[in-house]
Order: structure tokens, then C-alpha cells, then sequence
């Protein structure tokens, strides 16, 4: 998945946390996560994606 450089999985039945590992998608320009029922926090792993354009995750209850 490293080379993965969208990723919409917006409004489907996903639930839970959003893993560390998603940190590990180098390529990744566009993350989607909205309309679910993830909690927590955010992980800083996120922050590893320098070369991502835009992360949507409303709709959620996240903090961090």
C-alpha cells in the first residue's frame, strides 16, 4: 500500500479506531474517512504523510 495515492472510504459502516499504521502510506495524497463512527485520537503517525493534499475526517468523533 505504499504506493496508494488516494484512499475514499468515506460513509460506510466503518467503526473504531483509526490505526497508526496508516502513517506507513508515503504516497498517499488523499485520506477520506468521513461520515463514520471512528473515536479517539488521531494518530500522530498521520503527520508522517508530508505529501498529503487533503485529509477529510468530519463526522467523526476524533480529537488530537
Amino acid at each position: 500500500l505504499s504506493t496508494l495515492a488516494a484512499l475514499g472510504l468515506d460513509f460506510n459502516q466503518l467503526h473504531g479506531r483509526i490505526r497508526s499504521e496508516i502513517g506507513r502510506m508515503s504516497a498517499l495524497q488523499y485520506l477520506y474517512l468521513s461520515g463514520y463512527q471512528l473515536s479517539g485520537t488521531i494518530p500522530t503517525d498521520v503527520g508522517r504523510l508530508m505529501g498529503c493534499l487533503q485529509v477529510d475526517v468530519h463526522g467523526n468523533v476524533l480529537s488530537g
